[in-house]
């Protein structure tokens, strides 16, 4: 299950911030191979589009961790506390995200068929640069219709509950939205498909079925 959300804008130092959070955990079946009960937070400045700080609870079934990570983005660098370790710091390239709020950048292009775009992450004390695919426009069953929608790949370079290896499919809405709607996620012990069963605060154009007269 993920389920993420934008509960609030704050304002600090006449700076404003939406808090970007993201909650996934495994359940039934995927539970009793690989335990997930992963938290990520970003507060994101939304006039700069960059992150301001991030926050990792990784509680998995070969992996503990907390993270957070601080950005200066007029000095060019990060700091990262890793559990109870003293802080490291790390150059960064502008614009660097990390890899939530990247999402979000990514979902502001205009992300037509056949362009790349690229998403600049610090993950895993590294930089990287993420690719974005922007394959093809298809309409999809969402929630009780259908939808009309860009769907992406990302590769995304690092380490962690995603197979180095694999690809993430994305399927977003064709608007200016491009809220995600389904996503096929590979790991190192397989892979897992996900379909969106909820949304709130969101104007999905869905089409449904004409009712058929009596």
């Amino acid at each position: 299950m993920v389920e993420t959300s934008v509960p609030e804008i704050v304002t600090e130092n006449g700076r404003r911030y939406a808090r970007l959070s993201l909650h996934t955990w495994s359940t039934n079946t995927i539970a009793r191979i690989y335990k997930m009960d992963d938290y990520f937070e970003t507060m994101w400045d939304v006039d700069s589009f960059v992150p301001k700080s991030f926050v990792a609870k990784i509680r998995e079934s070969h992996a503990t961790r907390d993270k957070r990570m601080s950005f200066d983005h007029e000095r060019g660098t990060v700091e990262v506390v890793t559990n109870n370790e003293s802080p490291k710091e790390f150059p960064i390239k502008p614009m660097t995200q990390d890899f939530f709020s990247a999402s979000f950048l990514t979902r502001m292009e205009p992300l037509a068929p056949k362009t790349t775009f690229l998403a600049p992450l610090f993950e895993d004390n590294k930089n990287y640069d993420a690719r974005i695919y922007s394959i093809k426009k298809e309409r999809i069953p969402v929630l009780d219709g259908q939808l009309d929608t860009v769907m992406i790949i990302g590769r995304l370079g690092f380490e962690g509950a995603f197979d180095n290896g694999h690809n993430l499919y994305i399927w977003l809405s064709d608007d200016a939205q491009h809220v995600p709607v389904k996503l096929e996620m590979g790991f190192a012990w397989g892979s897992v498909v996900l379909h969106l069963a909820k949304a709130e605060g969101v104007d999905l154009k869905i089409v449904r079925p004409e009712k058929k007269a009596e």
